[in-house]
């Protein structure tokens, strides 16, 4: 089941969703919720209450003599090694060090762990081209992290991390284990992240690629690995798995942790913008509503929400639990298999949609986000 999206940057706040318009197979519309514009690194806030001028780290100290390699280091991966006077680099006599090259962006966030029997060794981290970043260890982990503008790296690239200590050669190798420790990603980093997947997703050479929903699924799945804090990769992998997988129980799975973490579940409907009026017999047979439009379904934290996808400022409905009475699923003219919302206030003039797939799983698994997330209690 292969669809092609053309989706707008838009604001995942205020429940308000940007979108461009495109029509799929089997008559309707399926589109995916795109990612918030990148924001610019924040601001570092001082440590202590006087501002401290910028720190320029000076370059790696000349060594008398490189360590013997620099072994690739990922994020995550824990590293048991030794300081060793035969083996590891020499800045000066009794000071040693090993190198690991680490590979990241300037959207990581990480801290690294060190441990060792010899409490004075240290981490250091250094550009390739050898100016040093500075770092601090937090008094209560014990852990280091970068002192930089954000706490991220200044781009892109490859960088040192370094384990250098002071040691008596005649005491021999210090064991040490080392972990860079991955937190997540910046908020902007994390967004462009979003809007890249998307772009790859839309590009026309891969229009109808069946391996271009799994590719997306890959990525969007990494990204949420990557940073499992923030909503919006859960929120596009529910979309694709309801859509183009057909596979409720993942989007189901996808959809609860969108909204644990603040997010929504995502659905796209028809819906007459007359509440009340009936669905009509068309000329095919089938009954419909007499102005179709088409709209995204959010459920949130305590709040449902439609909003038409022509427009995004106009809401069909905005419901937090207290304000509802009732939702049901309920057969119109023995066709039209419907969803209800009745509000406390207007019990008997219920907002009425038909998710995408017009099928009962979709509908059940509508009713019981509802009743889970936004219970009613009007």
């Amino acid at each position: 089941m292969n669809k092609r999206f053309l989706l707008n940057t838009f604001g995942i706040v205020a429940f308000v969703i940007c979108v461009n318009a495109i029509v799929i197979a089997q008559g309707g519309d399926a589109r995916l919720p795109g990612a918030k514009p990148a924001k610019p690194k924040p601001t570092p806030t001082p440590t202590s209450t006087a501002l401290r001028p910028p720190r320029e780290e000076p370059l790696a100290p000349a060594a008398t003599r490189p360590p013997a390699s620099t072994p690739d280091i990922a994020f995550n991966q824990l590293v048991t090694s030794n300081l060793d006077p035969q083996k590891s680099g020499q800045i000066k006599v009794g000071i040693y060090y090993d190198e690991f090259t680490l590979n990241a962006t300037d959207a990581d966030m990480f801290t690294i762990f060190l441990q060792s029997p010899n409490p004075a060794l240290q981490v250091q981290v250094y550009e390739k081209e050898g100016k040093g970043l500075p770092t601090l260890r937090d008094p209560r982990s014990g852990e280091f992290k970068l002192d930089t503008p954000g706490g991220t790296l200044p781009k892109d690239g490859e960088y040192r991390v370094r384990i250098v200590g002071a040691m008596d050669p005649a005491v021999g190798p210090i064991g040490y284990t080392v972990k860079v420790n991955h937190t997540g990603l910046t908020e902007a980093g994390y967004q462009a992240r979003l809007q890249s997947i998307i772009a790859a997703f839309n590009a026309p050479d891969v229009k109808n690629d069946p391996k271009n929903v799994d590719d997306t699924i890959a990525k969007l799945e990494k990204l949420a690995n990557d940073d499992d804090t923030q909503p919006g990769a859960y929120e596009l992998l529910d979309v694709m798995y309801l859509y183009h997988k057909e596979d409720i129980p993942k989007a189901a799975a996808a959809m609860d942790r969108a909204i644990a973490l603040k997010g929504s579940a995502v659905f796209q409907v028809t819906y007459d913008p007359n509440t009340g009026r009936k669905p009509v017999k068309k000329p095919n047979g089938q009954y419909d509503w007499v102005e179709s439009k088409t709209g995204w379904l959010r459920i949130q934290p305590d709040r449902i929400v439609l909003v038409d996808v022509a427009n995004e400022q106009l809401q069909h409905f905005n419901f937090t639990g207290a304000q509802l009475k009732e939702a049901i699923a309920t057969k119109l003219n023995n066709s039209l298999n419907v969803v209800q919302i009745k509000s406390a206030t207007a019990p008997t003039k219920p907002y009425q949609f038909v998710p995408r797939s017009k099928g009962q799983p979709e509908i059940d698994l509508i009713l019981k986000l509802i009743k889970t997330h936004v219970p009613p209690r009007g």
